[in-house]
């Protein structure tokens, strides 16, 4: 930021998200076969790949509505697919605001370890690089 200006802090996001400071990194490998995750997390495989994107407007359309008989599987499929949109559309956006990174679906999949992570830095992490590009194509 050029000299003068304020910035958002990791306090900042802590406090308007509601989300802890001091959890752990989220860390891994980006080098997978993002349509077998897919498939393994939620049941189905995009029609086309993105790079390492996927469609917020393809996971709508695939889990529109939890079925009111649905099994345990189905539950376990629509949850991640649920919060990935939310992932995509709020905390991560990209500047099209309709995809979200393949990666963020291997940190939710465990419910249980999925609030170990440090959420608060990453998407202050994801926000600074989304000031930069915006910055960089308003030159």
């Amino acid at each position: 930021m050029p000299c003068g200006e304020c910035t958002i802090t990791l306090q900042e996001v802590a406090v308007q998200l509601g989300l802890p400071v001091d959890r752990e990194p989220l860390t891994r490998s980006l080098r997978y076969n993002w349509k077998v995750i897919c498939h393994d997390f939620l049941g189905v495989v995009p029609p086309e790949k993105k790079g390492q994107w996927l469609s917020l407007l393809w996971l709508a359309e695939q889990f529109q509505e939890l079925p009111l008989d649905a099994d345990i599987v189905t539950v376990q499929r629509y949850a991640p697919a649920y919060i990935m949109q939310l992932i995509g559309g709020f905390l991560f956006a990209d500047k099209s605001n309709m995809l979200v990174h393949y990666m963020f679906l291997q940190f939710i999949f465990d419910f249980d370890q999925t609030g170990t992570y440090a959420w608060d830095a990453v998407t202050l992490a994801w926000l600074y690089g989304e000031l930069c590009h915006a910055r960089m194509h308003s030159l």
